[in-house]
């Protein structure tokens, strides 16, 4: 007896979860048509509130998980649409349908500027649905903006290389020059400047002894004792006519 009311009250059970399943699953369409209807007048919020009523009553009702993606993208929610698309891909067993959760998925990556992702997943669309024109476009648009993001990638590390070259190349201008290369330069500087001069004076160099360089310093000094000893009357006539102006 026992054993038979188990079964009675699994049997019961059982029969009453069918019962709210089913009556889930009506209201579950119900708010799934009411949200089509706020998405169709626009009312994406409105939308996204009863797209999420309908996965309350089932989560795993695919249109409401696809189509609430949809409503969430519309309000430029890009993240929250990829996690529904995503699982509606795996939820929807119909190609097209599936199909349709790629290309979104693809378009929401390209709304990112994700143009690799987005390539990815146009390109699952197209195994689906190989002549779905609009999902052709889409990957033809994806790939052209990612090539010419990489061409500018490209050539924004070749003017960074440039950049870093000409840097290093101002940097070793402005070091200093060895020690011994400039005495050189500067010795051959000087060589060079007195070896003009001489030519504009018509000059040679002198050769002289030991005894001569003597005799022309001697005859020096004694010139420069002669012009002190003039220099020291001049002043001193200066003082006396200047009347205390000196000279």
């Amino acid at each position: 007896m026992r054993t038979l009311a188990l079964t009675i009250l699994a049997a019961t059970l059982a029969l009453s979860t069918m019962a709210q399943t089913k009556e889930q699953s009506k209201e579950c369409i119900t708010f799934l048509r009411k949200g089509n209807t706020a998405y169709k007048r626009k009312d994406y919020s409105a939308a996204e509130d009863l797209y999420r009523h309908a996965l309350a009553m089932d989560s795993m009702k695919k249109e409401a998980v696809f189509n609430l993606g949809v409503a969430l993208q519309q309000q430029n929610k890009q993240d929250e649409a990829l996690r529904q698309y995503e699982k509606a891909a795996n939820l929807l067993s119909d190609k097209t349908q599936k199909a349709a959760a790629y290309h979104n998925i693809g378009n929401a990556y390209s709304v990112k500027k994700q143009w690799e992702q987005a390539i990815d997943n146009y390109k699952k669309a197209l195994r689906m649905a190989p002549n779905d024109m609009d999902t052709k476009y889409n990957l033809a648009y994806a790939q052209s903006k990612l090539q010419k993001e990489q061409e500018q990638n490209k050539q924004q590390q070749k003017q960074q290389q440039q950049n870093q070259k000409d840097k290093q190349d101002d940097k070793n201008k402005q070091q200093p020059q060895d020690p011994q290369d400039k005495k050189g330069n500067n010795q051959n500087k000087s060589s060079s400047g007195e070896g003009k001069d001489q030519q504009k004076r018509g000059e040679q160099p002198i050769k002289m002894s030991k005894e001569e360089a003597q005799r022309l310093l001697d005859a020096i000094k004694n010139q420069e004792n002669k012009v002190q000893e003039r220099m020291s009357k001049k002043k001193e006539k200066a003082i006396v006519i200047g009347g205390g102006k000196d000279w």
